[in-house]
């Protein structure tokens, strides 16, 4: 790109930055109408509607509006009280009741807004009726057992509960776990002979793809192999956070360590007040150890790169969806993390035999030795030769 180029380029860019974000600021504009002018309008829509899902939605749209205009003030948060009694009353979706009632809650909590406390106690009432709905599901009936088991105490029961119901399963899916390493184990013990392929045809990809798969062929191994434990683990992982969500109520009671201390009150945006809230340094922590568990499955050369990149994108993506998930979600996860993490170490330290048992006196997982086979053959025949090759040249 030449200069003159370069200058139309900066030119045109800097006149859309100013159309679509300065103009519109430099333009007098039209002050909203009073907040207590749009509540009534938004209000009487409410009545109007009826049981009229689209008109009931349009009237939340009005209350929105208001939160907007009106951001960080009481009639903001008025707005968003009203949309959540809408959909709790109205509409009955009780997952964005609960949503906007925690929204209210939140903004309310440094202002001390009067909608805040009846949120809270909208939201209360509406979560014991729904855990008396949910105490007849064998999900909730199972991690209850647990939680009643240990005494029920705030400090560390539900906590041990979540620990014992992580090991039950751990222990379940044992055979697809050993599978799954085994699997990876296979993997690194062919690492040289990959790389060798590698250095070889560098520059012919096709052949090289070639190569690979006649090589994972005379091995047995599927590069795709330890991908089909985990699917197959994926319903149950499914059923596991289902048993969070349904005890989700009874949450609100637990404690565990920095959650529900005096923290919570000094920083309630960051650090939960109980179980049932997001935590942030909770999150933090399964973030970093789910980067030490994706560090850990670097086993193929061929996509180290990809895989060393993806233990860092993963990890934040997740932590960016689970960031408004209960903290008991979140432990349990970390949990479910660190157990899979140790498993996995201790799995990986040696080779495993045909049927999925360490071998006694192998070589650690850091240093494997792959067997003699007819590609190594041929790769040492062909570096021989270029060897010999090379000595012949200087000779002459």
């Amino acid at each position: 790109m030449n200069r003159s180029s370069s200058v139309w380029f900066i030119t045109m860019l800097a006149m859309m930055v100013a159309w679509f974000f300065v103009l519109p600021k430099l333009q007098p504009q039209t002050p909203p109408p009073p907040a207590t002018v749009m509540l009534q309008q938004a209000e009487q829509q409410v009545v109007k509607a009826g049981t009229d899902e689209k008109k009931l939605k349009d009237a939340i749209g009005a209350y929105n509006r208001v939160a907007g205009a009106y951001k960080g003030t009481e009639h903001a948060a008025y707005a968003k009280l009203q949309t959540a009694i809408v959909y709790e009353t109205k509409l009955k979706d009780h997952t964005k009741a609960v949503t906007t009632y925690k929204a209210v809650i939140k903004d309310s909590k440094k202002k001390h807004f009067e909608a805040g406390a009846v949120a809270q106690d909208r939201l209360g009432k509406l979560n014991a009726t729904t855990d008396e709905k949910n105490r007849s599901h064998p999900l909730y009936r199972f991690l209850d057992f647990f939680v009643a088991l240990t005494g029920r105490n705030p400090a560390y029961s539900y906590v041990i509960a979540l620990v014992l119901v992580t090991l039950i399963f751990k222990v379940l899916v044992t055979p697809l776990t050993r599978a799954q390493f085994k699997s990876m184990r296979e993997m690194q013990k062919i690492q040289p002979l990959i790389k060798e392929l590698q250095e070889k045809y560098k520059g012919d990809q096709k052949v090289l793809g070639e190569k690979m798969m006649a090589l994972y062929k005379e091995h047995n191994i599927n590069p795709f192999s330890s991908c089909l434990p985990i699917l197959v683990q994926l319903p149950v992982l499914y059923m596991l956070y289902w048993m969070v969500r349904l005890y989700e109520y009874q949450f609100i009671q637990a404690k565990f360590l920095w959650i529900g201390s005096s923290l919570a009150d000094k920083f309630p945006a960051i650090v939960a007040s109980n179980l049932a809230e997001p935590d942030i340094p909770l999150l933090v922590i399964y973030t970093i150890s789910m980067i030490v568990s994706q560090k850990m499955s670097v086993v193929d050369p061929t996509q180290a790169q990809q895989q060393k990149m993806m233990a860092y994108t993963l990890p934040v993506l997740f932590a960016f969806i689970f960031r408004e998930f209960p903290a008991a979600f979140m432990l349990y996860w970390l949990i479910f993390n660190i157990i899979s993490t140790t498993q996995q170490y201790f799995i990986m330290r040696k080779p495993l035999d045909a049927n999925g048992s360490a071998v006694a006196g192998a070589p650690t997982a850091g240093q494997p030795e792959a067997e003699p086979t007819k590609l190594a053959d041929e790769l040492k025949k062909a570096s021989g030769q270029a060897k010999s090759t090379r000595r012949r040249r200087r000779k002459y």
